[in-house]
């Protein structure tokens, strides 16, 4: 039995996720398709997949608006491990739910738990709802999967030494970091803290205290291990627009702005009414492929993170066991037994409700009274005190990220329930949960009338009108599929004890459990068929259809039916030929008239998701243009600048002045400035190539600039910048320069007039080029400046060498900002090779002290006690 909870868990993944990882018929495999992991994760680990190929640490990504520093954006998990050593994002997935399994099987181990406890935890855990959709979302999954490694070497257990804690705390919250999500680290820190500090507190414990130091040291030792990262998303983060953020609300109870941060934050909150999906896997129907969804009925649904929060209905016969037994308030035997799983309950309940986000206190009362609307429904709860008590929490987002902590808890107390055999004395309240159900089975059909006459119109723009008769006919299914499972728990449990039903009963158990959790996982496993095709690069003026009804050029590709079930079509027609640049194509995305067919929003079809899949990969959505190694100035980023940011509402401001939209002509001129070759524009018609204009040299020589102060430009410059821009003014770049450390070769204050006509053009040749580094000539007869349309986040880096004296060194040559979005040298007369080169400084040290750390975590875990039983 003691192989069996790392075993049977996994088993269970690799079944689920099976189509993605092998071939089927015909050679075909199907790709994971929903969300974030389609359009976002699974270009860009294949584009960092490419770039590893030739080099150790890729640092700069120049295919993302005008460039960005690949470690700084955090969720690219550039320096972590396993996506080092796994380039498909299928297996990548599948590897962190088989180690969630692991981690939980192990995390239970430590507490104290047998075969039971463990094996039934390695099922819970990672095919929970809450964990497993987190495949739609790597970053998260991978915290995920090793969040049950750090808590319990947090608080949890006294089957290690304190070194060995400390070390396994230390790699899972670097893990968590490296992987691309460090709030979840700070989650762990921050409720391993609290459950430790109440104690000290309370009866001034000197064991909690020692078990503070452990959480410090901890902390610490994962600061040094995951350094590099650390250090790349402090200095991209401090540019971002999540960090400079000013509360647009007066005080803490005020409601948030529309459109403003606080309102972003509280985005993905997990209303109330969906912890019913604890009973049943769909309590109130599925969204994809067809719109089945009830719960869009229920006015403030907001936006859903994962289909169901379903654990198994162990969890909640081991919940309402313990209510019950609380409510007795008489100390038993049995209640003794479960006294370790109390803290596990109380994460369990805080994390639940701070992923309610802005459905707190004032919204229960908001609710049942009718009164405080002037107040912030998010008021006096965990996420609402977190964002406005914990400094910089506020650049975080989404309180459903609290998910995984609620389900380990959970887990964590259903486990040792199990473990301690609480079950065999509480199959009446299992039979009380059938009834329950029961009950909610025929009361489906006394309101059936009346949720169809409520839909009305509601629509989604992706998986068409909500159709309530069919949603209704998957949540019956899904109670009776809950009511055979809760009599079989009763049965299982009704037996008296003897020697052979000590072993059968926690079988018949942990059998049911798995075959409810693999069923509601399969629902919840949204694939697409994968088009073994590749497309041709976008380059001239041409239209691609998205639907075979609506062609809009002469080359349609067909890619969804429209409301009938017929395969999409999978061949594609070839597009004209290539650019002739070397550079990228750097592209501006339009959409219009919402940017997807309409028939969308109108229509039913169980290959919808197939339909959508397609649409997005060949209008380049998400990050897909890196694949095809194209750029886009307006592409989806997670972390994104705030001079973009700046950029855009000025664009914003200066629409409205126009009437809505900017003319044609001033669009061109913005193209031109930022070295945009040409426009996909998205329709409900289809996608289309249009104003291609491809720049065959971005590098841009000016002999006349005016200089700033080296500082953040304004939103008034900005403005006036793009003014100028689409005016046609000639009045030269903005260069943002710190006048007072500028190295002998650059140029003064005094080559700043108006330029001489009578001087030659400078010339200049590209000697060499990549993602990180450029190497020209330049020959000049008067001062001039090279404009990069680069980002400068401050650690590209500059040198020039005089051509005229072979001897020469290199000298240091200051990069600029320049325009916001763009970089910037000065170049004296004469005959120079100059050279860009991305080199933050903090690489190397930071490397260094990672390292350093890697050896102290590894000694750790091999040090050797003083004495037996040290801890």
């Amino acid at each position: 039995m003691t192989l069996l909870p790392f075993v049977l868990g996994p088993t269970f993944v690799v079944v689920l996720l099976g189509g993605t990882l092998f071939d089927g018929d015909a050679g075909h495999r199907e790709q994971l398709a929903f969300r974030d992991v389609f359009h976002f994760y699974t270009p860009l680990y294949q584009y960092l997949a490419d770039r590893n190929s030739g080099e150790i640490i890729p640092l700069w990504n120049p295919l993302c608006q005008t460039g960005m520093p690949l470690i700084g954006e955090t969720t690219t998990a550039v320096l972590y491990p396993i996506r080092y050593a796994v380039s498909s994002i299928a297996w990548y997935v599948t590897l962190h739910l088989i180690w969630a399994s692991i981690t939980a099987a192990l995390a239970t181990r430590w507490i104290g738990c047998s075969w039971r406890g463990q094996t039934i935890a390695s099922l819970i855990y990672p095919l929970s709802g809450s964990v497993y959709f987190l495949h739609t979302n790597p970053p998260f999954l991978v915290s995920a999967s090793w969040l049950p490694l750090a808590m319990v070497s947090l608080i949890g257990t006294t089957k290690l030494t304190w070194p060995r804690r400390i070390a396994l705390a230390a790699i899972s919250l670097a893990m968590m970091v490296l992987g691309g999500d460090p709030q979840t680290a700070l989650h762990c820190v921050l409720v391993s803290a609290v459950v430790l500090v109440i104690p000290v507190a309370l009866f001034r414990s000197q064991d909690s205290r020692v078990e503070l130091a452990t959480i410090g040291c901890a902390a610490l030792l994962s600061g040094l291990i995951a350094a590099p990262q650390i250090a790349a998303s402090l200095s991209w983060s401090g540019q971002s627009d999540r960090v400079h953020i000013v509360h647009e609300e007066p005080t803490w109870f005020s409601p948030p702005i529309t459109g403003g941060n606080k309102q972003a934050a509280m985005e993905y909150s997990v209303a109330p009414w969906h912890f019913a999906e604890l009973l049943t896997p769909s309590a109130w129907g599925s969204l994809i492929p067809v719109n089945q969804r009830i719960s869009a009925l229920i006015p403030g649904d907001g936006r859903m993170w994962t289909p169901t929060l379903f654990m198994g209905m162990t969890v909640v016969w081991m919940i309402l066991d313990r209510t019950w037994l609380c409510l007795r308030r008489r100390s038993t035997p049995i209640t003794r037994r479960l006294a370790r799983s109390n803290r596990w309950i109380a994460i369990a309940a805080v994390s639940g409700f701070a992923a309610m986000g802005h459905f707190g206190l004032v919204w229960w009362l908001q609710s049942l009274t009718g009164q405080f609307d002037s107040l912030d429904s998010a008021a006096l709860g965990p996420y609402w005190l977190l964002y406005h008590g914990l400094p910089g929490y506020e650049a975080f987002r989404y309180p459903a990220k609290w998910l995984p902590m609620f389900a380990l808890g959970l887990t964590m107390a259903t486990a040792i329930w199990v473990d301690r055999r609480a079950y065999r004395r509480s199959a009446a309240r299992m039979l009380v949960i059938a009834i329950t159900l029961a009950a909610l089975w025929s009361a489906t059909y006394f309101f059936d009338q009346s949720l169809v006459n409520n839909a009305g119109t509601i629509s989604d723009p992706y998986w068409g009108p909500l159709h309530v008769a069919v949603g209704l006919g998957e949540i019956r299914l899904s109670i009776a599929l809950s009511i055979v499972a809760a009599v079989g728990f009763s049965v299982a449990a009704w037996f008296k004890p003897t020697r052979r039903s000590m072993t059968w009963a926690p079988g018949i158990l942990i059998g049911i459990t798995a075959v409810q959790l693999a069923w509601s996982a399969s629902q919840i496993t949204y694939v697409a068929f994968r088009h073994p095709i590749a497309l041709p690069p976008l380059s001239a003026d041409q239209s691609l259809a998205l639907t075979p009804s609506q062609p809009t050029g002469d080359t349609p590709i067909s890619t969804s039916p429209q409301s009938n079930n017929q395969k999409p079509n999978s061949q594609v027609s070839n597009w004209a030929a290539s650019h002739t640049n070397e550079s990228p194509f750097r592209w501006m995305r339009v959409q219009l008239n919402g940017g997807w067919p309409k028939t969308w929003a109108t229509s039913s079809s169980t290959y919808r998701l197939d339909e959508v899949s397609s649409a997005e990969r060949m209008s380049r959505f998400g990050r897909w243009h890196m694949v095809d190694n194209d750029a886009v100035f307006n592409n989806f980023v997670s972390i994104g600048s705030e001079r973009q940011s700046e950029f855009w509402k000025a664009i914003r401001e200066l629409e409205l002045q126009y009437g809505g939209t900017l003319p044609d002509e001033s669009w061109r001129y913005i193209r031109r400035w930022l070295a945009i070759d040409g426009v996909i524009e998205q329709s409900d018609r289809g996608i289309a190539t249009t104003n291609v204009d491809p720049i065959q040299q971005p590098i841009e020589v000016v002999t006349h600039w005016r200089t700033l102060e080296d500082r953040e430009p304004t939103a008034e410059e900005i403005a006036t910048r793009i003014r100028e821009v689409i005016a046609g003014n000639h009045a030269g770049p903005l260069v943002y320069s710190d006048v007072s450390d500028k190295p002998a070769s650059s140029v003064s204050p005094a080559h700043q007039a108006a330029p001489n006509n009578r001087l030659e053009r400078p010339q200049f040749r590209i000697i060499s080029s990549n993602e990180q580094r450029l190497e020209l000539e330049v020959e000049a007869s008067a001062t001039s400046r090279l404009i990069r349309p680069v980002y400068q986040d401050g650690h590209w880096v500059a040198s020039i060498r005089d051509l005229d004296l072979p001897e020469a060194e290199p000298e240091r040559l200051a990069i600029e900002p320049t325009d916001f979005l763009k970089q910037s040298v000065a170049v004296p007369p004469g005959r120079w090779n100059v050279r860009f080169e991305y080199r933050p400084w903090w690489l190397a040290p930071t490397i260094a002290i990672s390292l350093m750390g890697i050896c102290v975590a590894v000694g750790l875990i091999f040090r050797k006690p003083a004495f037996a039983g040290s801890r």
